[in-house]
């Protein structure tokens, strides 16, 4: 379980400036949501999860990715995979041989589609004991994940500077998860809003310096946004910003500013502390 790093944004401005800085962070569902304006690449998801009860379900990406090739052009991508490795060539061959020989893997399905029917009927079982190759079912399967998992964070490292979903987030909200926005604090006037929230670990930072970066790009707009975070087990906290002359700021808090801002007591002992409390307005 993560330490919960408390993060409040206050934003004030005219009511136009407000209903823009709105639309860059809530959803439809007037939830704060990260992916807003800063949404995860489809191509990032995970490609598949291995179930404990030995079943595969893939998430899919785009057509170009490995997993969704029908089964020749899957082939050539192994070959050009493990060119340079010649322990790959037997087992080459051997997923080859059950492509030409398993009514699973038809022409009209991609690798993906197969996997998951084999899977699913027991065709390809992990736990059965041998499979129509020199294979056993579990190495199979292990090995055209591998493959798959190889070019796909390649492929990922190569566009986005980032293996998969999670390291972009890192990347750029500056947090591994988005923020559960149905329990996030939202308070709205006409010149004023206010949010509180939690984040695991870290405060999203580098989110945050997107806003900033979209709000200053705005024509016309002067509101100040302010972001103040604290996280009580790691204890550190501090302040970033905008304020309405356009001067950007980052400032870490003293130990007291990080008492006061997650109104903890003076003899509580930090180390310990697993779970800040969420700040509420004044």
């Amino acid at each position: 379980m993560p330490n919960w790093c408390s993060n409040t944004i206050d934003i004030k401005g005219t009511s136009d400036e407000i209903s823009q800085i709105a639309s860059l962070l809530l959803n439809d569902s007037g939830w704060l949501d990260f992916e807003v304006l800063a949404p995860i690449p489809k191509d990032l998801s995970g490609i598949y999860n291995t179930l404990d009860d030995g079943s595969i379900s893939f998430n899919k990406t785009r057509p170009e990715r490995i997993g969704l090739l029908k089964p020749s052009e899957f082939i050539n991508k192994l070959q050009e995979l493990y060119a340079n490795s010649e322990n790959k060539v037997v087992e080459i061959k051997g997923i080859e041989y059950l492509f030409e020989t398993s009514g699973v893997f038809l022409a009209d399905r991609t690798v993906e589609n197969s996997l998951e029917i084999g899977m699913n009927d027991q065709t390809i079982n992990l736990r059965a004991s041998s499979v129509h190759t020199n294979f056993t079912p579990e190495n199979f399967v292990s090995k055209i994940i591998a493959a798959i998992r190889e070019d796909h964070e390649q492929y990922c490292i190569g566009k986005y500077d980032a293996a998969n979903d999670y390291h972009w987030c890192l990347s750029n909200w500056g947090t591994k998860w988005n923020v559960d926005g149905e329990d996030a604090l939202i308070e709205t006037t006409d010149e004023s809003m206010y949010l509180s929230f939690s984040t695991p670990w870290e405060a999203p930072k580098e989110w945050f310096q997107s806003l900033l970066d979209a709000v200053e790009a705005m024509e016309d707009n002067n509101a100040s946004i302010v972001m103040n975070y604290a996280e009580g087990g790691c204890f550190f906290g501090g302040q970033v910003g905008i304020d309405a002359e356009g001067v950007t700021f980052d400032t870490e808090y003293t130990d007291a500013e990080i008492i006061e801002f997650l109104n903890l007591d003076d003899d509580e002992d930090f180390e310990q502390c697993e779970e800040a409390e969420m700040p509420q307005k004044d």
